[in-house]
């Protein structure tokens, strides 16, 4: 089970994916392997295209501010997804871990900030037809 973008950026819609993960898991018909994948959340993609554009023009702040807004979805969704765990399975420092996890982030978009650069977007296109 593959889920992004929208379906993971707001509670209500996350938390509905989570019920489809445990109806699924309920299901006596379904394997007893499930693997979950999760990709980028809401418009963390989005976030973090602009915070590389405002870390290339000097903007060092509007940069971290999308940054901050990125951890704060990813701290929120890590909570949400453990309210519904039994109690005692763990309650880990998610603030913390999240602030670690994009700590290198921080530190390419400072770099990008103080050479105002950044690499160029490459566009992948399909591959034109060669006549023959």
């Amino acid at each position: 089970m593959k889920f992004g973008g929208s379906s993971v950026g707001q509670q209500k819609r996350l938390q509905s994916v989570i019920e489809l993960i445990k109806a699924t898991l309920l299901d006596t018909n379904t394997p007893p392997r499930l693997a979950v994948v999760v990709s980028a959340m809401g418009d963390t993609t989005d976030w973090l295209l602009d915070a590389a554009d405002y870390a290339a023009v000097g903007d060092k702040e509007a940069a971290d501010m999308l940054v901050d807004r990125i951890a704060d979805l990813a701290t929120r969704n890590a909570i949400i997804c453990c309210t519904d765990l039994p109690d005692g399975c763990f309650s880990p420092d998610f603030v913390r871990l999240v602030r670690e996890f994009l700590a290198p982030l921080r530190q390419i978009l400072l770099g990008m900030s103080i050479v105002h650069e950044k690499t160029a977007q490459v566009q992948v296109s399909e591959p034109v037809a060669e006549d023959s």
